[in-house]
């Protein structure tokens, strides 16, 4: 496994905040985890090393998930890994992709997609 030493949750709904939580502690990852809820907040992952993934939910306050992709890529020149969470639309998957996701999950998930979709991430070099 890699060096992740930081997750990032952008995300206001406090039932994926927790079920992303758990997973991540059931996946037994030692890291830091920091929930943030807007553009405005984004400004912090420029602080952050490489060793970072970022997960971003479609519902954030003061912009829509795609801007806060298109932010981190161009604005922040974030490198690190970012996992989107997005509804289950065609359209929402390719956006998301195009605004700098890495990754793309659909709405309801399992939290053993999740899982694996985060022990996949952290087992690859960026």
């Amino acid at each position: 496994m890699t060096n992740v030493s930081n997750i990032i949750i952008f995300s206001i709904n406090r039932i994926f905040i927790q079920v992303l939580s758990r997973v991540i502690e059931k996946a037994d990852i030692k890291c830091e985890v920091t929930i943030l809820d807007s553009l405005q907040q984004a400004n912090v992952v420029k602080t952050y090393h490489d060793n970072t993934l970022v997960i971003v939910d479609n519902i954030i306050h003061g912009a829509s998930g795609y801007e806060l992709l298109s932010y981190l890529r161009l604005d922040a020149k974030l490198t690190s890994p970012i996992v989107y969470f997005g509804l289950s639309e065609q359209d929402s998957e390719i956006k998301a992709l195009k605004q700098g996701a890495n990754y793309y999950i659909s709405k309801p998930f399992t939290p053993d997609k999740v899982l694996e979709l985060i022990n996949e991430v952290l087992n690859k070099t960026y």
